[in-house]
């Protein structure tokens, strides 16, 4: 696993989490603040999986697994793999984060669907509520609705 300084100060720490030190040796920036947040992330990414593959039932092959790297390899987007129809046609991003920033992050998922060929689907843990946020035109979409909708 790789660590960067939050700083962005070009200081790289290549190993298990555990084993990062406490602080930047180049800039002195807080690494475990990142180490935590990534943490984090990767937590509510496997409560989002666990959520869908208890609603749908899904067991063995068939369940819903953490995207590897996050969606950073090339070609494989988003942060959720595997999913079960009607949702097999969206990239899911799950953001768990104080400071809300819907718009980087729409920004963040639609670009991995338009990269994937999929629908954006941006799920949002605030204060213990998961929300969910789609596109109007991805909804009437997945229900079936015939026509051109924009937005």
């Amino acid at each position: 696993m790789r660590y960067k300084c939050v700083k962005s100060c070009g200081y790289k720490f290549k190993g298990k989490s555990q084993l990062a030190p406490d602080v930047c040796p180049d800039c002195g920036s807080d690494l475990r603040k990142y180490i935590l947040a990534r943490a984090k992330g990767n937590n509510f990414e496997y409560k989002v999986r666990d959520i869908l593959n208890l609603h749908f039932d899904l067991k063995g092959k068939a369940r819903v697994e953490r995207m590897p790297m996050s969606g950073a390899m090339k070609g494989l987007k988003g942060d959720l793999r595997n999913l079960p129809k009607p949702l097999d046609g969206c990239v899911i991003e799950c953001k768990d984060q104080k400071t809300i920033k819907l718009n980087d992050w729409w920004e963040q998922v639609e670009l991995e669907a338009i990269e994937m060929g999929k629908e954006p689907w941006l799920v949002l843990n605030l204060n213990g509520l998961i929300l969910s946020v789609r596109a109007l035109r991805s909804d009437l979409k997945l229900l079936g609705v015939k026509g051109r909708v924009s937005g």
